[in-house]
């Protein structure tokens, strides 16, 4: 942008700041005071149409006061004779007068004479207001006495609101004319605050303004102003047309209450005036302000701009040209003659170095061209070895000697569960707190005896996760060394082994249980074989014996002991699967009922059975006997867990469908409709240590003598030889829930 053209700008700038601060003043500080004055006569006409009401209201309670106060007004009162009322009471007092009412009353607030007339029409009306025989206590229009008023002085007077509209209304005691007593009743004058009235009032007051009760105000009024009470101060409004204002004051009720608003007008003159006569003054500013940066822009022009633009367009021919051996011829002894000066001077020594400058720069450019070519190499092998690490499948981090992680290979480290701009800079023993034992600084850990050795180091780590759950990680720490060959940092590799370590146990599992059961199926075959012998013999010996009681008893004894032995090898045969019974359709509702019924009549008494069978017809393939066993071995456990506090025992069979992510919480359940049959209770529960026994033969946590462990083993026997599965969910102190999954079946003959 050239000189001139920021000068121009410059002024222009200027020009408008003046400008601008011209019309601010005018706008928001001259201009406002006309408002203020032209509001302050605005609120002036309010007040002067509030003090035109309260002067009429005035006249009618100093009428009131000229009949109250009357000696023949006193006794009408008390002799009411129509001579008063033919006289006095006529219709010309209304019409000269211009009341709508008149009403007398004894002090027993009966009324003596009263008509209200419609001025109109001449027709006597009756608002409901106004009683035609008595007016009752407390009325506000009846003067009460006080011992700080002197009944002279006593009296009511304001507005009444009527069905008909707004009254103006005054009443007085009943005196002589010398205004004194006792009060023999009251006189009351009323006249309406009608449209008619209200243009007397404007004609008076020269000030244009109307009345509106709060309910007739016109909505759009309604919605902007406010509710106004009676000592609100008043509302000023802009009409649309930006002409008048219009102040609105609530004028208050003999009871103190809004009776209606009264809308003066006043017409906006000073402000039309005020805005008149800044417009004048501001061209008037902006002219001369123009005029003057004409000026100003002339003389800068000769003086400065055109000495600059000479400088100028030598300096742009030496930049275009690069002849350095051009000069200037200066005459001038100011400012702009001795930057000339100087720029010639400067144009010498640049042309003595720039012959020096090109020799540096040729061999600046060869260098540089060197080092380009080690750094793209670098580059491009770091960013090979870096996608190659950062491609790998494991969790790598790389930690200093001072256990900090200095890098790692993921955006996310799912071991650590932080992302990598947090994990980087912090202690891994803080990160990996489930590996502190391995990677402490304070400790003689595994990290840090790779700094100290320089040997690698590898392992399986069981730790748990943030949520509890079990986990295995595989680790490597392996030493990085310098060109001393002192190590300066350890890589570590952990990969998750979790599904490996889980597999590898349900594989221990399986085969120790297959082992069990082989082993205890050839005992029970043998033991059965000389268990038959010994029953044989007992029992014949039982028959041999009818005579003699006590033999009899004690061969009882033992033949019940063969048969609590015989039980216990078919379990023991059912877990090892050496017994193969033939397996039918069945419904397992009807089972399962049968079931609970006998146990309610072996369980203590303060354990409560609660049964929930909602799949009545679901039928599976298994055994009636195998069905009885899975039920009582998880009832009667259940039914031990509560035997000393009592608890409610819950048993359930309803239908469910295992789809992919179901079998990932019970990997054993194959996907597809089973019967679930759900045992729980609310008992002391399963310690977490030994859930993975419970299955196991002969392991029971019961005393010597209260059971023999097989029970749970027998179930799950049962259930995988039918191709189900158990699960158990169990709190220590709630108690435990055993979910049996057995195999629905479609089609085939069903025996209940």
């Amino acid at each position: 942008m050239l000189l001139k053209t920021k000068f121009v700008l410059m002024l222009l700038v200027i020009f408008f700041l003046f400008t601008a601060v011209d019309f601010a003043t005018s706008r928001f500080v001259i201009f406002p005071s006309f408002a203020e004055l032209e509001n302050n006569e605005a609120m002036k006409n309010s007040e002067r149409s509030v003090r035109a009401v309260k002067r009429e209201i005035h006249y009618l309670d100093a009428l009131c006061h000229d009949w109250s106060a009357w000696d023949e007004t006193y006794t009408f009162v008390e002799k009411q004779h129509n001579d008063y009322a033919e006289a006095n009471l006529l219709m010309s007092s209304f019409v000269n007068n211009n009341l709508n009412l008149i009403y007398i009353c004894n002090k027993d607030r009966k009324v003596v004479w009263g008509e209200i007339y419609d001025l109109q029409t001449l027709k006597p009306v009756q608002p409901a207001d106004f009683p035609k025989q008595e007016f009752p206590e407390k009325h506000p229009l009846i003067p009460e006495p006080t011992e700080e008023t002197s009944l002279e002085n006593l009296s009511v007077s304001g507005i009444f609101m009527t069905a008909r509209g707004p009254m103006m209304i005054a009443s007085r005691p009943i005196l002589t004319s010398n205004n004194e007593g006792p009060s023999r009743g009251t006189f009351i004058m009323g006249r309406f605050l009608n449209e008619k009235t209200v243009a007397l009032l404007v004609e008076q007051t020269q000030v244009k303004f109307r009345i509106f009760l709060p309910e007739t105000l016109p909505e759009v009024f309604r919605k902007e102003i406010p509710h106004l009470r009676p000592h609100d101060p008043p509302y000023i409004r802009h009409d649309k047309g930006d002409i008048h204002l219009l102040v609105f004051t609530a004028f208050p009720d003999i009871k103190g209450h809004t009776a209606f608003l009264i809308e003066s007008e006043s017409p906006k003159r000073i402000c039309a005036v005020g805005a008149t006569v800044l417009t004048y003054a501001f061209f008037s500013s902006i002219t001369a302000g123009a005029a003057v940066i004409i000026f100003v822009l002339l003389l800068m022009q000769r003086a400065v701009l055109n000495p600059v633009a000479n400088l100028t367009k030598h300096v742009l021919f030496v930049r275009t040209s690069g002849d350095l051996s051009k000069r200037l011829s200066v005459s001038r002894k100011d400012e702009i003659g001795t930057l000339q000066t100087e720029f010639d001077r400067m144009l010498a020594k640049l042309e003595a170095q720039a012959v020096q400058l090109a020799d540096i720069n040729e061999q600046l450019k060869a260098d540089i061209a060197k080092r380009e070519q080690i750094e793209d190499a670098l580059c491009r092998s770091e960013k090979y070895y870096r996608m190659l690490l950062y491609s790998m499948h494991e969790e790598i981090i790389v930690v200093d000697t001072k256990h900090l992680i200095t890098d790692a290979n993921k955006d996310f480290l799912p071991t650590a569960g932080q992302d990598r701009e947090n994990a980087v800079g912090q202690h891994c023993f803080n990160v990996y707190s489930g590996f502190r034992e391995l990677f402490d600084s304070l400790r003689d850990s595994k990290l840090r005896n790779v700094f100290l050795t320089g040997g690698s180091y590898s392992c399986r780590h069981h730790h748990k996760a943030a949520n509890g759950s079990a986990l295995w990680t595989d680790l490597l720490l392996s030493p990085m060394t310098d060109e001393s060959g002192d190590v300066t940092h350890v890589i570590i590799a952990m990969r998750d082994a979790t599904a490996e370590a889980r597999l590898e146990k349900q594989f221990r599992q399986i085969q120790k249980m297959e082992a069990i059961g082989t082993l205890a199926g050839g005992i029970a075959h043998d033991f059965n074989n000389i268990l038959m012998s010994v029953m044989i013999n007992v029992e014949f010996a039982l028959k041999k014996s009818k005579g003699n009681t006590g033999v009899c008893e004690s061969l009882e004894l033992s033949l019940k002991a063969c048969y609590r032995a015989r039980d216990l090898v078919e379990q023991i045969l059912t877990f090892s699967r050496k017994t193969e019974q033939e397996r039918i359709p069945l419904i397992v509702s009807p089972i399962v009922g049968e079931s609970l019924k006998m146990l309610e009549r072996t369980l203590p008494a303060g354990i409560e059975i609660h049964q929930h069978i909602a799949a009545e017809s679901a039928t599976v393939l298994a055994t009636p006997t195998q069905i009885h066993q899975i039920v009582f071995n998880l009832c009667i456990n259940a039914a031990h867990a509560m035997r000393k506090s009592g608890g409610i025992l819950s048993v359930s069979l309803v239908e469910d469908f295992f789809d992919l992510p179901a079998v990932q919480i019970h990997p054993k359940i194959e996907p597809g409709h089973y019967l679930r049959l759900t045992v729980k209770d609310t008992g002391h529960g399963i310690q977490p240590e030994i859930l993975d026994r419970i299955f196991d033969p002969f392991f029971t946590t019961k005393n010597p003598g209260e059971g023999t462990g097989m029970g749970l083993a027998v179930v799950h026997g049962i259930l995988k030889g039918i191709g189900g599965g158990v699960g158990i969910e169990s709190e220590v102190g709630k108690g435990s829930v055993f979910d049996v999954f057995l195999p629905l079946i479609e089609g085939g003959k069903t025996i209940e």
